[in-house]
């Protein structure tokens, strides 16, 4: 039996244009008053380093929204965003991580895969933006002779719908590296993509700042030497960010500025 995407093309564009309002974590959007700085003085870099999902670009909901399309046409009971949050926070584009041990099937995997191929480029496409702000202050940092970096676990076969926003607003010649998951033996937490970064870039990680959403970006930051950055846009609160003791806490990348002097 066809699935009802294949039987109507157009459903999945209704969807995303009828859809109710997108799934947010308590966190998003926290007021710029209840955001504690960790530090009172501005950072001297060469470079800067990014994460993508949840810090640059706008894109847990269409996760969110993935997920629950595939627990839907794997016919799985469906699970809150929030779980589904927690499952992927690490490695988004896992999806074995997505289910869980009792929801495991023969052939389970292939059919979730074959989902996604399907959806995620006119999802991505279609409903996910930069994050306020992110643009210009990446243009503000290009301006200031400051390099751009990325770092994302992000699978290689994916990052052309994942930059399709920074292609859109013109921003990807701004970027001097990006780093995928297949990239290096070892992912983040570990610091080698982040060092593999720097390297491309031609700087040293002791004079970069690492910009993440997660606990694992703060971890991989310090780990590389570099000073980590959370913002409160993505996979983690204030409170979860803070227990990995970054070198400060921001709202968002559009108040970088606040941390690095350019």
């Amino acid at each position: 039996m066809c699935s009802p995407f294949y039987e109507d093309p157009t459903r999945i564009a209704r969807v995303l244009i009828a859809r109710p309002a997108p799934f947010r974590p308590d966190w998003y959007g926290r007021r710029e008053e209840e955001t504690t700085i960790l530090k009172n003085d501005t950072l001297k870099i060469d470079a800067a380093i990014f994460d993508l999902d949840g810090t640059l670009i706008d894109s847990i909901a269409a996760y969110v929204e993935l997920a629950e399309e595939m627990f839907r046409r794997l016919h799985l009971p469906p699970v809150s965003g929030k779980v589904i949050l927690e499952r992927i926070r690490d490695t988004k584009d896992n999806w074995a991580n997505l289910f869980a041990v009792e929801e495991m099937r023969e052939g389970l995997m292939e059919e979730a895969a074959a989902i996604y191929k399907e959806i995620s480029p006119r999802l991505f496409t279609a409903d996910v933006k930069m994050l306020p702000g992110s643009g210009s202050t990446l243009r503000k940092l290009s301006a200031a002779g400051i390099s751009i970096g990325l770092v994302t676990s992000t699978h290689s076969r994916s990052m052309d719908g994942k930059l399709y926003p920074l292609r859109e607003n013109g921003l990807m010649e701004l970027i001097g590296a990006t780093i995928a998951i297949e990239d290096t033996q070892r992912i983040k937490p570990h610091p080698d993509p982040l060092i593999e970064c720097a390297k491309r870039l031609g700087v040293s990680p002791e004079r970069s700042i690492y910009v993440g959403d997660s606990h694992s970006d703060i971890r991989a930051g310090k780990s590389a030497g570099m000073k980590a950055i959370g913002v409160l846009t993505g996979m983690d609160n204030y409170e979860t960010l803070k227990r990995e003791d970054p070198y400060m806490i921001i709202d968002s990348v559009a108040h970088l500025s606040r941390a690095v002097h350019y």
